[in-house]
């Protein structure tokens, strides 16, 4: 057991304790206040210090105004102890934060009281509007009050003015309606642990967290798991969560979630497993889609709240197997987790509809309406035709006349729209499992299944979303980034930029034009503007020309942003932004210049990055920012640079 600091709540002095089961203490849970930059206005551990420290003899430390009234409240319910996340961790620590993190659910179980503070929940309103705000309020969005509400027995509501609202008892009807967590798991009638690991991951769905890594460390008391905290690692951390309930839970409804074709025509039986059965996927699914064995978040379980684990040797037996088969191992490789699962074949009586080519039947079952009791399986369809044994856990499944019709056809890319007929789940009646026990077409085979993409896949996925930005921006704005008119200044540029923001009211909508001018009567203009090709009206696709004025004051246009050539050209046309190269979130070309012929080229560069989605002109503008660098030489480089043009000199000489 962890040791535990704690407030007195009559000196406001800090005391610790080696075993918190061993003292009475109160416990609070909230939403901690944010500034306008979001960062956290809460009092931490190191400002109760200094205030400990800065009072003279005989005074209380002064808290702030939350704290002083938890005190106060926990003090007349006889509680002379207490514990508030933002003071009593010093979170300095890493050590500290990581053993208070797999600590945290204990210690909130332990408490005799806890104490919710729900800052947007009004005791002196109606009845009515009191539950109401109590349903809505933001405690129940937040990731990690989902444990300090199943922990504690008993949790007491308190409103805004910390008058009491009632407990978790009295108020489990409004509570079930906000998380949707059964009363009986509530009320203690039921225990969280005999919830299945999909119900329980359910649970904390719809609820966010300021940390990506926190969408997984706020689980680990639910799930009885400890494991280190590293902050920075991202999503990879609901990653290791999962991996940590392999080795301690055995419940396949872990594998549980994503998308379910509610009814298909599969066909079991007519031929053995085999890689005579294995096939090319023809329409492969995006690197970006849910095509692994371990979710990317809990949001993936968000409808798996009725899935439930079957005991091993009652599903063996419902399977016809001998119970000699052993529970299933999961062992993490490189090319991801390998273990042993019970497949049933797909076989393909219509050729024109693609399909997966093995179910993986899991030891989990659903109640259906028109079914009774339905096992759980996954979508398998093969990595290669190399091997019979790697998978990946999804499937297209569809007529190839409904994936190829025109009307489902992308518009700015001629690609089947795949997503919509792309599943994870499937579900097997007990008719249908009569026969295939029957005919003996099942076998427990070894497979490989990546568990979590790379983190190029990752990259991959957040490019894509900016990507698909550039061609839907219906409105946008454009600003030149500060750096780049710093960069321009300190090279002897000046930057102007035309009324920068952008409608596309029209076909083409008037352009944004920044102009650079520069020594020696350069000039550069960059136009940015919706193309007046069929992409640009229809999709938005954004267009940029980059010219150049000499000393005659003749534009010449370079490529590839060349001017577009009428409404006929394709998507991939090097005047469209959707062309450019990308990578960290950044669209990027490069544009050769000669202002004056017969003089040196000069390189321009720009980089278009997406700053926000909405703008408070409107809620369907774009934000984007342009960088500008041009080079032009070592030597006018440093021409550009007095302070360092000596040294440069010196130097070369």
């Amino acid at each position: 057991m962890s040791r535990m600091r704690l407030l007195d709540t009559r000196t406001r002095s800090f005391r610790t304790v080696n075993d918190p089961r061993k003292v009475r203490y109160a416990i609070l849970s909230h939403v901690w206040r944010k500034g306008p930059e979001g960062d956290p206005l809460e009092q931490t551990y190191l400002d109760v210090c200094q205030s400990q420290a800065s009072a003279t003899v005989g005074t209380i430390p002064a808290l702030s105004e939350k704290l002083e009234r938890f005190c106060d409240i926990a003090e007349r319910g006889g509680c002379e102890l207490a514990w508030a996340d933002s003071c009593c961790i010093d979170k300095r620590s890493s050590s500290e934060l990581s053993e208070a993190i797999n600590s945290m659910y204990d210690w909130y179980r332990y408490a005799d009281v806890c104490y919710v503070y729900l800052h947007d929940v009004f005791a002196n309103s109606h009845r009515e509007e009191t539950e109401i705000q109590f349903v809505e309020s933001e405690w129940h969005r937040r990731g990690w009050t989902l444990q300090e509400l199943l922990a504690p027995r008993i949790v007491l509501f308190v409103s805004a003015e910390w008058q009491l609202i009632g407990s978790k008892l009295e108020l489990a009807g409004l509570i079930q309606r906000a998380t949707h967590i059964p009363r009986s798991v509530l009320t203690f009638e039921r225990r969280v642990a005999d919830c299945s690991v999909a119900c329980r991951m359910s649970w904390a769905a719809s609820r966010e967290t300021t940390k990506v890594e926190d969408q997984a460390y706020s689980l680990l008391g639910i799930f009885g798991v400890n494991m280190p905290t590293t902050y920075g690692e991202g999503s990879y951390a609901f990653i290791r969560l999962q991996r940590e309930i392999l080795k301690n839970i055995h419940d396949q409804t872990i594998f549980a979630w994503g998308t379910v074709l509610e009814r298909h025509s599969f066909s079991f039986f007519g031929r053995s497993v085999s890689t005579a059965n294995l096939r090319e996927d023809p329409f492969p699914v995006p690197d970006s889609s849910p095509q692994y064995l371990l979710a990317a978040s809990p949001k993936e379980f968000e409808h798996s709240a009725d899935f439930r684990p079957i005991c091993w040797q009652q599903f063996l037996s419902r399977l016809g197997r001998s119970i000699e088969e052993p529970n299933p191992i999961y062992t993490a490789t490189s090319s991801g987790i390998r273990t042993r699962l019970p497949l049933l074949p797909v076989i393909a009586t219509d050729y024109q509809t693609n399909l997966p080519s093995h179910l993986a039947i899991l030891a989990c079952e659903r109640d259906s309406n028109t079914e009774g009791t339905q096992l759980v399986a996954i979508l398998l369809r093969p990595q290669s035709l190399a091997s019979s044994t790697d998978f990946l856990a999804s499937a297209v499944v569809a007529r190839m006349a409904d994936l190829l019709h025109t009307d489902r056809i992308q518009p700015d890319s001629h690609v089947p729209d795949v997503h919509r007929h792309h599943y994870r789940l499937a579900y097997i009646t007990d008719r249908e499992l009569t026969r295939v026990v029957a005919e003996r077409v099942l076998s427990f085979e070894d497979v490989c299944v990546p568990y979590r993409p790379s983190q190029l896949s990752d990259d991959v996925a957040r490019d894509a979303s900016f990507h698909a930005a550039l061609r839907q921006a219906k409105s946008f704005e454009l600003f030149v980034c500060s750096w780049s008119k710093q960069l321009l200044a300190l090279r002897g540029y000046n930057v102007r930029t035309s009324d920068y923001r952008q409608q596309a009211t029209s076909r083409t909508g008037s352009p944004t034009v920044i102009t650079i001018i520069g020594r020696a009567g350069k000039q550069y203009n960059i136009k940015i503007c919706h193309c007046g090709c069929r992409f640009g009206s229809s999709q938005y696709y954004l267009s940029v020309t980059v010219s150049s004025i000499g000393a005659r004051g003749v534009p010449r246009y370079h490529g590839p942003g060349l001017p577009a050539s009428g409404s006929h050209h394709s998507m991939d046309d090097p005047s469209h932004v959707y062309s450019w190269n990308y990578g960290n979130g950044v669209a990027s070309q490069k544009f050769e210049l000669q202002p004056i012929p017969q003089r040196e080229l000069v390189t321009m560069q720009l980089t278009i990055s997406r700053v926000s989605h909405e703008s408070p002109a409107s809620s369907e503008c774009t934000r984007y920012a342009l960088g500008i660098e041009i080079w032009d030489g070592c030597g006018e480089y440093l021409q550009a640079l007095p302070s360092s043009k000596d040294s440069a000199c010196s130097k070369s000489s």
